[in-house]
């Protein structure tokens, strides 16, 4: 019994030692050549993480101004090739009107930060939060039937400066203006140069390959982003000026801008008017539709008439959508978030026209089902 026991466990011993000695089959089907492209891979995606970050203050405006650029190239075509207009005419006029539309929304931008700012506003504001107060601790004082509340509610609001917050925020907002101004040099330096760059095709010439295809994806993507931004800036604004709300410069800007920052934009750009709302002591009825028109509206414009017109034209997941708003943001701050799409979308072209890194893209597409059974085959 001793002698079977014994070996039993030699027997044992000897299967964990063969197992420790031999990798298993899925180890062995790995080659070392593999291993070390998979190791270069990893070493090339985190020395272009720094390099991006590193070179932000370059990067940005000329990746703006390329995105610029292909929002206007279409007017460009218009002028040059179907009105024979000359090139530098045809680069000046959609260079004066870009620049027009830029210093319209500017102007809203200054004049709601202006009027929300203003002497008489500020004191409205105070008062706006006083009787907020009152009214919140006279529920609370009916719900647990003590006293005393208000009257300490009022002395405490008293002593809140919010005339200075409102005014610091103000301050706030014209700082990013002062600091887009400056990229926005820099972007209309860069655009100047890949409009006058830029060669019309006429309808009998087409260009292939994997820079067309990246070119065409993106360019139609911005182009049309950028119709129903309008689109969408001007319906919020339209919707909260019926409903008697100020600053509808700034409303129908947020809108505009926050529309190119996927999913988290819109709601941002819902929720900004609220708190002004309040201080103007609108009834709740107007604050609640000030929240889901512009909710609907969004809705539609991004749910339904944006993939109708759009297709699946960047191919990605929503959950990568996301992940790429997280990277590019931590990468570029604000500029990288309303970047994020277009800039996943072209790493995933740029994924899938390697073999190596074809899996990538198809994981970012949310193609995982292929992935796993190239994975369980090899």
């Amino acid at each position: 019994m001793d002698s079977y026991v014994q070996n039993g466990g030699d027997h044992q011993s000897f299967e964990v030692a063969s197992l420790l000695k031999e990798p298993s089959s899925s180890l062995r089907s790995i080659s070392p050549t593999k291993l070390q492209t998979a190791s270069l891979v990893t070493l090339t995606v985190i020395l272009i993480g720094f390099a991006l970050h590193w070179l932000r203050p370059v990067l940005v405006p000329l990746v703006i101004a390329v995105a610029v650029s292909y929002v206007f190239i279409p007017i460009l075509d218009l002028l040059t090739v179907h009105l024979k207009f000359p090139k530098s005419v045809a680069v000046l006029f959609t260079l004066v009107f870009g620049s027009s539309v830029f210093g319209f929304l500017l102007w809203l931008v200054v004049s709601s930060v202006r009027q929300i700012t203003s002497k008489h506003n500020m004191k409205l504001y105070e008062e706006a939060i006083e009787n907020l107060f009152v009214k919140t601790n006279s529920f609370f004082e009916k719900l647990i039937h003590r006293g005393g509340l208000v009257e300490n509610a009022v002395d405490a609001v008293q002593d809140l400066p919010a005339g200075e917050m409102v005014l610091g925020f103000g301050n706030q907002i014209l700082t990013m203006l002062l600091e887009l101004s400056e990229l926005g040099f820099l972007v209309l330096i860069f655009t100047i140069y890949i409009l006058q760059a830029y060669k019309a095709k006429t309808s009998t010439q087409h260009r292939v390959g994997q820079v067309a295809i990246i070119e065409s994806r993106i360019k139609k993507y911005l182009f049309i982003k950028t119709c129903l931004s309008i689109l969408m800036g001007l319906s919020a604004g339209l919707i909260l000026l019926v409903l008697g709300v100020k600053y509808v410069g700034l409303v129908i800007l947020l809108n505009f801008m926050f529309n190119y920052i996927p999913n988290v934009g819109p709601a941002i750009a819902t929720l900004v008017p609220i708190p002004f709302m309040i201080l103007a002591e609108f009834n709740w009825f107007p604050v609640i539709m000030a929240v889901v028109l512009p909710t609907i509206a969004h809705l539609v414009i991004g749910s339904i008439i944006e993939p109708t017109l759009m297709g699946n034209q960047l191919e990605l997941h929503p959950i990568t959508v996301m992940l790429g708003l997280i990277f590019w943001g931590m990468l570029w701050g604000l500029p990288g978030m309303f970047m994020s799409a277009p800039l996943t979308a072209l790493c995933r072209i740029c994924f899938e026209s390697i073999d190596f890194t074809a899996p990538i893209a198809r994981i970012l597409a949310g193609d995982l089902g292929s992935f796993t059974e190239k994975m369980e085959t090899e």
